[in-house]
């Protein structure tokens, strides 16, 4: 009887925590968790009472030095949303020292989220204007008044369009790394794919 090979021994995926604004937010995670088997992964919502970047990023900043035993990845994940440029700025720097890796959209996910059904084209303009893209949202999902449904997971219609996310974000924004000038410039920019791939550790949707 031949000898059994010894069992290779699974590499543990590396911890990663991500500090998230609110309720759309913690879906569209907790979808690519499932997605992605990321059970390395944890959400966590520090801010749903509307606080500014730079507090996002104190508190994700205040729970590394109360955890002082974590050796995995930290993040924040928030929106431009119209806040100071210079507090953004500060933001990014302090996310930068603290070793805190920031993802960012400007002018909200749900510019991200449009993403997944139509290329970022035409007039800029409309994709920093919420309005907008809250009623382009509305005719791409089905639904009326796309505010009254964030506390709701749609998750279930993005699931399947991550690809094409992804494809339209490169297309915007060339897979260029966030820096200061992105966020001084108000460009249209996120670097949700980047971040989701690094996060998962894919290499594709």
């Amino acid at each position: 009887m031949g000898r059994r090979k010894p069992r290779q021994l699974r590499q543990l995926k590396h911890e990663k925590v991500i500090f998230v604004e609110g309720d759309t937010e913690e879906f569209y995670f907790n979808m690519l968790k499932q997605r992605y088997h990321g059970g390395n992964v944890k959400v966590k919502i520090q801010n749903k009472m509307g606080q500014k970047a730079v507090k996002i990023v104190d508190e994700a900043s205040s729970w590394r030095k109360n955890h002082r035993n974590f050796e995995g990845d930290l993040y924040v994940c928030f929106d431009d949303d119209d806040q100071d440029k210079q507090l953004l700025l500060a933001s990014y720097r302090q996310a930068q020292q603290q070793h805190i890796q920031m993802i960012y959209s400007n002018v909200c996910i749900e510019a991200w989220l449009l993403m997944h059904f139509i290329p970022v084209q035409g007039n800029l303009d409309n994709w920093r204007q919420k309005a907008w893209l809250y009623h382009q949202l509305e005719q791409q999902l089905k639904i009326q008044n796309y505010p009254a449904h964030k506390g709701e997971d749609l998750t279930i219609q993005y699931e399947d369009r991550i690809i094409y996310a992804d494809r339209h974000c490169r297309q915007l924004t060339g897979n260029r790394q966030l820096n200061g000038d992105i966020i001084l410039q108000n460009q249209v920019y996120t670097n949700l794919n980047q971040a989701i791939k690094t996060i998962f550790e894919i290499d594709q949707f």
